[in-house]
């Protein structure tokens, strides 16, 4: 359900979220960049930038929360990524509603995990896959301390070859000579990559990989110096629209079934899924889906996340208009999203606007 929007942030303030998110981007989902010094009350600091403070800094300040928790640190995905776009605005919303400083922060989903796990960060973006890979099993209410805040976003599995290519499976560019980008070392999608493919009976070396992240793994490709990129983000990426454009132009590779049946056998919360048509091609093909959430330490207090889950779905207007990928975080997708289990301070939101009996 989306409420009516109260607010609308000043041309000022998105021009500040867009060269916060998108200007200095590393392309890496790496360990977490620690962000900008806190600014003012009600403001949010991003890595790469000023702080954003705006005019209406501390209206509707709740005071029924401790003060600490006025402060939050908010690890998400790589500079430029969706992860750390969406966390931009949402601390500005925050900011503006609430009065709440927002440290954002560079990271990656496994890297984000033992930050929320032990309670250094209050915030994070990252998934139940991200957890059951570090701790070996899916989380549940009685082994992690991390909870669901609210639906980011449904992540696809992309592999992208140049137009002319030959290759219309993944598997088609085993025991090949051609370079293919994964992404960053320890980022997510480049052990979702591996996953996939030991999937298929395949390792690592029968694969030319190339670690690279966004950033470098777009300029790779566009530049002849790979023959394939694959990544993972909501469809349709940026990144992948560009370079489709491009003198090398760009079609999908489907993910062989044998693949597909094997990681939703093995690993939580995966989906049989296909992209294309959001890139205007004229054929879908088959892939990974997997729906990442924003998580939060079940010890934030229950008021200041009701508040905060509140803001997101009133301002749902002015959140997709700063990042258009925040499109998925409705209060639906919220309510009917498994994975770590609502914090109390949701589920009574979501009580409360009725998307919850």
């Amino acid at each position: 359900m989306r409420l009516n929007t109260r607010k609308r942030l000043s041309g000022i303030a998105i021009a500040m979220l867009v060269l916060a998110a998108c200007g200095n981007e590393s392309g890496t989902e790496e360990s977490p960049t620690t962000a900008a010094a806190t600014g003012a009350e009600g403001s949010v600091t991003t890595a790469g930038s000023e702080t954003a403070t705006p005019d209406t800094a501390g209206a509707g300040t709740d005071a029924s929360w401790p003060e600490e928790f006025n402060t939050l640190v908010f690890p998400t995905g790589s500079q430029g990524g969706g992860g750390y776009s969406w966390g931009t605005v949402a601390g500005q919303l925050w900011a503006e509603e609430l009065g709440l400083q927002v440290e954002v922060q560079a990271g990656g989903g496994q890297s984000n995990i033992p930050l929320i796990e032990e309670g250094q960060v209050q915030l994070a973006a990252t998934s139940p896959l991200d957890f059951a890979e570090i701790f070996g099993e899916p989380p549940d209410a009685e082994n992690t301390e991390i909870r669901d805040f609210w639906t980011l976003y449904p992540l696809a599995l992309h592999t992208i070859v140049p137009e002319d290519s030959s290759a219309t499976m993944l598997s088609d560019l085993a025991g090949t000579d051609e370079p293919i980008a994964i992404g960053a070392p320890d980022s997510s999608e480049n052990q979702w990559f591996r996953s996939t493919i030991e999937c298929g009976g395949y390792t690592i070396g029968d694969f030319n990989i190339q670690e690279l992240g966004k950033d470098e793994a777009s300029a790779a490709y566009s530049d002849g110096l790979i023959a394939g990129w694959s990544a993972a983000g909501p469809a349709p990426m940026p990144q992948f629209a560009e370079v489709m454009v491009t003198n090398r132009g760009g079609k999908f590779l489907g993910i062989d079934q044998e693949m597909i049946d094997c990681m939703l056998d093995q690993n939580v919360g995966w989906a049989e899924g296909e992209i294309g048509e959001e890139y205007e091609l004229s054929e879908n093909v088959k892939t990974l889906t997997l729906w990442y959430p924003i998580v939060v330490h079940e010890s934030v207090p229950d008021a200041l996340v009701y508040e905060m889950a509140r803001v997101i779905d009133e301002r749902y207007d002015d959140l997709v208009a700063a990042y258009a990928g925040a499109r998925y975080s409705t209060a639906e997708n919220t309510a009917q999203m498994p994975g770590f289990g609502l914090h109390p301070g949701v589920e009574q939101y979501l009580r409360d606007s009725g998307e919850l009996d």
